[in-house]
């Protein structure tokens, strides 16, 4: 009886969060946030990490078809609002950002800030952000955390540490496969 009663506390919650984001019909999606990232081994120069990684929300809508996110989250699309993501991901500083360990993670109060900093006028429905954890090139992946969240609140509602491994040249081609990765393996 012990047993089943832990079992039930366990599966309880997660039960729960699978109810609500069965419930998400439409999101928005507001791209990629590098910014509390931990880049770890990455030996390319500063200003091209930034650039590289600050394009990729851009290629995200302009390559509907391979980051069909309605298709991967088997959820409709209401639009992009990269416009946040974009603003912060400009301001990072790729120096600051390397990391001597791939034991790298993110806090919450990280992942709350970047939520509180997300904003796309007008819209009070759910929104969909891959925060990015850790790029590592010595194993060729990423980490991120894939946050949907309640738009008006910024209340996470489903949210999950995902992977990707890398592919192709130059920084944003090579980062922006582990968001094709993420997408085309997701499950709830």
């Amino acid at each position: 009886m012990k047993k089943f009663f832990l079992l039930v506390l366990i599966l309880f919650p997660a039960i729960i969060y699978a109810q609500e984001i069965s419930n998400v019909q439409k999101i928005n999606v507001y791209g990629v946030d590098f910014s509390h990232a931990g880049l770890y081994a990455l030996t390319n120069d500063n200003r091209e990490i930034k650039s590289g990684l600050c394009r990729i929300n851009a290629l995200l809508e302009q390559e509907p078809k391979k980051y069909d996110f309605a298709k991967y989250l088997k959820k409709g699309i209401s639009g992009f609002c990269t416009e946040s993501t974009d603003e912060i991901n400009e301001a990072m500083d790729a120096k600051a950002m390397k990391v001597v360990s791939p034991d790298y993670a993110l806090t919450d109060d990280q992942i709350n800030e970047t939520l509180d900093n997300l904003n796309c006028e007008g819209n009070d429905g759910v929104g969909f952000v891959l925060i990015a954890e850790l790029l590592n090139k010595t194993d060729e992946k990423a980490s991120f955390v894939a946050v949907f969240f309640d738009e008006e609140t910024k209340e996470v509602i489903y949210s999950k540490l995902v992977t990707g491994k890398t592919q192709g040249f130059g920084v944003r081609n090579h980062w922006a496969y582990c968001v094709y990765q993420v997408l085309k393996h997701w499950k709830y």
